[in-house]
């Protein structure tokens, strides 16, 4: 019996991650801001710790999962099992002095999972998002008396799933630790005239993908003040990740259909 509740919660774990790294691949946003840096960096509290301005280091409670702080995971009884999923909609309209447009937009924005080892020892897996990339823009120009369109559009996002454990070796005092994959891929794409005049559209593109291990270490202390209130001091320390890649950029010729008829050429611009 036990053999078999090991096979299902490995498989279980096995499912989960899969379904994590697909839909991290559907993040997406509609902001020019976008194409700048990294995207629209995401807020990485979730649940009760967003709806408080984004708190975490010191919020320590049974029926939340934080991991922004991986110590917090101990807080949970042997019997409690979490699941917190959240969602996001977005509306926004841009103008330009010349047009205007609406965009709307949705987002499936966590999925984190808290369940009990043993006694005074928890543990958390999840995905987290930390930015999106998804926007489409341009604007009519002419050279020598003809007509042609700049349009910029780019998408992606980078994310992480995280797995983390806790202990409370002393009551009172709790210390975890996260371990996160850090992934995602950006593409920004500008369409420019065409060369000799031709029926080609001409795209420039610079697209670069991330892959790197992050680690969270977290400690908790409580102090109690009364048998009903008390005051949790937290702390993380989060080493420095190397998150870098070379850019891969590429001017391409497409036919009317998409396909890419030519290259003209590509570089690969390393990471500073």
């Amino acid at each position: 019996m036990k053999k078999r509740r090991k096979r299902f919660f490995l498989l279980s774990v096995v499912l989960f991650t899969v379904t994590l790294v697909a839909v991290a691949q559907q993040v997406g946003s509609n902001s020019p801001y976008g194409r700048y840096g990294y995207g629209l960096l995401s807020d990485p509290s979730i649940g009760a710790s967003e709806t408080m301005g984004g708190i975490s280091y010191g919020l320590r409670r049974s029926q939340q999962v934080n991991p922004g702080n991986p110590a917090s995971y101990s807080e949970l009884d042997t019997l409690t099992f979490i699941f917190d999923i959240g969602v996001s909609g977005h509306y926004a309209t841009y103008n330009d002095g010349m047009s205007k447009q609406d965009f709307y937009n949705g987002n499936l924005d966590y999925i984190a999972i808290q369940f009990p080892i043993m006694r005074k020892i928890g543990a958390s897996i999840g995905l987290l998002p930390y930015s999106k990339v998804g926007y489409k823009f341009g604007q009519s120009r002419s050279l020598s008396d003809i007509a042609y369109s700049e349009i910029y559009s780019g998408s992606g996002g980078l994310s992480e799933i995280y797995g983390g454990i806790a202990y409370e070796p002393f009551k009172y005092l709790s210390l975890g630790v996260n371990v996160a994959y850090f992934f995602g891929n950006i593409e920004h794409n500008k369409q420019l005239p065409s060369i000799d005049n031709t029926t080609l559209a001409r795209i420039a593109t610079d697209k670069f993908s991330i892959r790197d291990i992050k680690y969270d270490f977290g400690i908790q202390l409580t102090y109690p003040i009364d048998r009903m209130q008390s005051v949790t001091i937290g702390l993380v320390y989060t080493p420095k990740i190397n998150a870098k890649s070379p850019i891969y950029s590429y001017d391409q010729l497409l036919d009317a259909g998409g396909n890419v008829k030519q290259i003209l050429k590509s570089d690969t611009i390393p990471s500073q």
